[in-house]
């Protein structure tokens, strides 16, 4: 090529001698770039061009991304590129912003490697999860390959072993200071990798998600390992111990804390502590046993209730809430001083259990209050402020008339004015029967009157007491609704119109002229159908 070279560079066209100082091979990152800059626009993976060179020159200048907002998820073709090289997911891993992003890249590589059984790539890997923070949608996804991992665990290598003991802590360490659904998923993991934790000394991780969310003997247990590995004391191990019998009301349950620091402390390397422990769950099982004791006996005090007390705990029995004792007073019909009497006393002899924030019948003497209130009614009034808002069920006198008329026709069965369609149409099965707008005016409209049967409570006919409001062109539309309803309810239904003043005989007669018609339309189907039929045939005078 002769002594000189044309060299296409940044600053344009030059001739180069093959001579002259200075002549260097291009860098990776260079070539990197120059292959994004002068890819087509149109070219499939220019996207993943970019962010190749963003990751490779950001890993091997040791320089994080600092413009990602959201990490691996603003990277265009990251997951892509991620695909193709173990290095590169391992190179990303270190370099991205989030630190969800870069768990979630380095725990998906070792499964990767781990599921293929080919080794980690070395070197890539050196950055620092500790200390870091998540919020709760960035934990599900590292959560997810937490699991697909945990599936292969057993065949990890050694060196991808080493890999993962390095970040298991930190990475459980920032899942574990979520709340209470992140810490129930992350529970069952913890225990799949309790034996990494363990060997990296993170014992107590694994103690505070079993008391948070998991069995608090195996938080003792993991408590005392804390203890026993620890250089320096932990104290805060030796509160938290504290509070798994300072909070529980189980006697049994405190009674094998206190079983398991007894086994515990000839062994302990720090016996001293454990004493302590032991102490302190002593002091709380007796409080305990007495307690128990005292609402044991709490069946000789029965008899010392007076009456209104046993009323007041009757009330007690049976809400599950109250905004302060004035609302149970006013339930038990007493004074407010008078009340405040009484619950003091069920508290004192122990036949109400009360704690901060709940109270509980005391479980002994429960079949006798059982017993006490069986024919107890409890209820409450409420008062007149003085004004008036009623008006007669009837919002005519035609209804009334047509009303008392079939109270003679129907004397065996049950009759009802002015009906939410609701207390006679299933709300299920209309709002699959009809339309939208059709069950919309269900849910709000009556029919003027609904004969029942008086043995299975089911509507066997309802009339529709028409007047000239009806001929308004809005009502026509609101009467075509609700024909509808009733033809897919099924329930026979009838219209009548008095026009002038029809007497009672007109009334009836022609009642029964109508009602000869809806017997021959009746539906075999319809439920209670013997009875409807039966109802109208003696309401038509017809018999087929």
């Amino acid at each position: 090529f002769g002594e000189q070279l044309t060299m296409t560079l940044s600053e344009g066209v030059q001739e180069i001698y093959v001579g002259m100082s200075g002549l260097h091979m291009a860098s990776v990152g260079d070539l990197l770039l120059r292959l994004y800059e002068h890819s087509p626009e149109d070219f499939a993976r220019r996207a993943e061009l970019e962010s190749l060179y963003r990751i490779f020159t950001a890993s091997t200048q040791y320089s994080p991304l600092e413009d990602e907002a959201h990490g691996d998820e603003d990277m265009p073709g990251l997951a892509w590129l991620c695909e193709q090289s173990l290095s590169f997911q391992l190179a990303a891993a270190y370099v991205i912003q989030g630190a969800a992003g870069r768990m979630r890249l380095l725990l998906d590589a070792m499964r990767r490697a781990t599921s293929a059984g080919v080794p980690m790539p070395q070197n890539y890997y050196s950055g620092d999860l500790s200390g870091e923070d998540l919020d709760e949608p960035e934990a599900w996804p590292v959560l997810d390959a937490l699991e697909q991992l945990s599936a292969v665990r057993e065949q990890m290598t050694e060196k991808t072993r080493r890999m993962w003991l390095e970040v298991v802590g930190d990475i459980f360490d920032a899942l574990s200071k979520l709340g209470d659904k992140v810490r129930a998923q992350l529970l069952p993991l913890a225990r799949d990798f309790s034996d990494d934790l363990l060997e990296k000394e993170h014992s107590f991780r694994l103690a505070y998600l079993e008391q948070v969310a998991g069995d608090p003997d195996d938080a003792l247990h993991y408590y005392l390992i804390n203890l026993d590995t620890a250089e320096n004391l932990p104290d805060v191990s030796v509160k938290n111990a504290k509070l798994l019998w300072a909070r529980s009301e189980d006697l049994g349950q405190v009674q094998q804390f206190v079983d398991k620091l007894q086994e515990e402390m000839p062994t302990s390397s720090r016996a001293d502590v454990v004493q302590q422990l032991l102490t302190d769950a002593k002091a709380r099982l007796a409080t305990l046993n007495k307690r128990d004791q005292f609402e044991r006996t709490a069946v000789s005090r029965w008899p010392s209730l007076t009456a209104p007390a046993r009323k007041l705990l009757s009330v007690f029995a049976s809400i599950k809430s109250y905004n302060g004792l004035a609302e149970v007073a006013e339930y038990a019909g007493m004074d407010l001083t008078w009340a405040g009497r009484h619950y003091d006393k069920l508290v004192e002899l122990g036949m109400l259990l009360v704690t901060d924030k709940t109270f509980r019948i005391n479980p002994h003497i429960a079949p006798l209050l059982e017993r006490e209130s069986q024919h107890a009614v409890i209820g409450r009034i409420v008062r007149s402020q003085g004004t008036s808002a009623v008006k007669q069920v009837f919002n005519s006198q035609r209804e009334f008339t047509i009303y008392q008329v079939l109270l003679q026709l129907c004397p065996n069965h049950l009759v009802f004015p002015n009906c939410a369609l609701q207390s006679v149409m299933s709300f299920d099965r209309m709002k699959e029967l009809v339309s939208d707008d059709d069950f919309g005016y269900y849910l709000r409209a009556s029919v003027d009157i609904v004969v029942v049967s008086s043995t299975t409570y089911l509507p066997m006919l309802a009339i529709e007491v028409d007047s000239v409001w009806h001929d308004t062109e809005r009502q026509q539309r609101n009467d075509n609704k609700k024909d509808r309803l009733f033809a897919a309810a099924g329930i026979p239904f009838m219209r009548l119109r008095p026009v002038g003043s029809p007497s009672e005989n007109t009334i009836r007669a022609q009642v029964a002229e109508h009602v000869d018609e809806l017997v021959r339309s009746l539906r075999a189907d319809l439920p209670g159908y013997d009875q409807a039929r039966g109802l109208l045939e003696d309401l038509s005078g017809v018999r087929t």
